[in-house]
């Protein structure tokens, strides 16, 4: 018996990052949030796209705590 989770495809834009390193601290620390399945951080893009469970409040929360800004990218704006 393995229970449907829903799964959320959430697209980020992310501020402060200034390296690769960032993007890579970054994706360990949304990839610590509960419900995560999947993390793709682009430092050029300024953008985190992440699958999962978890809510973008929550995906939010993890970003400023490890020092960065993020809100949900509008789903036009690439």
């Amino acid at each position: 018996m393995n229970p449907q989770t829903p799964t959320n495809e959430i697209d980020l834009a992310i501020t402060g990052m200034t390296c690769d390193g960032c993007a890579n601290a970054l994706t360990r620390a949304l990839s610590r949030v509960d419900g995560v399945t999947r993390v793709a951080v682009d430092f050029a893009a300024g953008r985190a796209h992440v699958a999962g469970s978890a809510n973008t409040d929550r995906l939010v929360a993890a970003v400023e705590k490890a020092g960065y800004g993020a809100t949900r990218a509008s789903d036009g704006a690439r």
